[in-house]
């Protein structure tokens, strides 16, 4: 499914963009990240992806009410 395929490429992303994070005691703590354009591309796409879901959704109720006479 698409979804699943625009979420795996943001985590990806995200993975590929690390920080290195030091606390008070020295120790480096990885921390993966996404920039706002990153995430706003996200939601952008999955937008689209749920409009498409919407529309075949209304398809199917169509072809069904169709096919009953509702």
């Amino acid at each position: 499914m698409k979804i699943k395929k625009i979420i795996n490429m943001f985590v990806i992303e995200a993975k590929a963009t690390v920080k290195l994070i030091s606390d008070d005691a020295g120790n480096e703590t990885i921390s993966y990240y996404a920039t706002d354009e990153k995430i706003e591309k996200l939601k952008k796409d999955l937008a689209t992806c749920k409009k498409r879901i919407d529309e075949e959704i209304n398809k199917e109720e169509e072809r069904f009410n169709a096919f009953y006479n509702l």
